[in-house]
């Protein structure tokens, strides 16, 4: 096995990791595809809402409530990708 630089700084960063994925040779899982998370990411958003409607003993949103409401979510469609 050669040694180099980066491998070096990869055992130092977490020698398990270094240890599975070189001497085990289990590969890495990479990130979920964008589209399994953006479930979450949706509930994370309602459960905020909830928790400021909630906070108002569900009063009716401001216009400034709604706008950020908005916003929010068109950033988050803005970001969603459907890749694999």
């Amino acid at each position: 096995m050669r040694l180099s630089v980066s491998k070096i700084e990869e055992y130092t960063k977490c020698p398990y990791s270094y240890y599975l994925a070189h001497v085990k040779n289990v590969q890495v899982a990479e990130a979920p595809p964008r589209y399994l998370t953006m479930g979450v990411e949706v509930h994370e958003l309602f459960d905020k809402t909830y928790d400021v409607l909630e906070g108002e003993q569900a009063q009716v949103l401001t216009a400034t409530q709604k706008a950020e409401m908005f916003d929010k979510i068109q950033e988050m469609l803005e970001n969603w990708e459907l890749k694999e």
